[in-house]
């Protein structure tokens, strides 16, 4: 199997985020070794590279389901759906923008017919990241209010 250049430094870019979000999701503790802010991009840094390595590697879907799996249930047995959420977002995002930006290089060559199961991935991929921020809607006006 050849890997071209870019795809060779994209998933050596996600292999370094990886260490990053595994980190910063590790750090959920008393023994926080992360400032808040980080946590919570740990976990939309997260969403984003399940999806981008959904996208990019399919054969890992198996294992990514079952870290993305792993992620939700811990955030949301604790209580953090604004992580949860944030979770989303991150795949959700990654699908629109890198399913999105595949739509709109097909449009701008007129020799290249794109399939309608593209379209519905993207529409996946927005419904993904609107849930996950109706969520963060939802929860930041529900601290606002308490």
């Amino acid at each position: 199997m050849d890997i071209s250049v870019p795809w060779a430094i994209a998933l050596g870019v996600a292999g370094g985020l990886g260490v990053l979000v595994f980190l910063g999701a590790r750090s959920v503790g008393s023994n926080a070794l992360l400032p808040w802010l980080a946590r919570r991009l740990a976990y939309l840094t997260a969403g984003g590279l399940i999806g981008f390595l959904a996208i990019g590697f399919p054969p890992a879907w198996p294992p990514l389901a079952f870290i993305g799996g792993i992620l939700a249930i811990s955030t949301v047995r604790d209580r953090r759906m604004h992580d949860t959420a944030l979770l989303l977002a991150g795949f959700g995002g990654a699908w629109a923008v890198l399913v999105g930006w595949s739509i709109r290089n097909d449009l701008a060559d007129p020799s290249v017919y794109g399939s309608p199961e593209t379209f519905g991935w993207f529409l996946f991929g927005c419904g993904v990241l609107g849930a996950g921020l109706l969520v963060l809607i939802g929860q930041a006006l529900a601290e606002r209010r308490s």
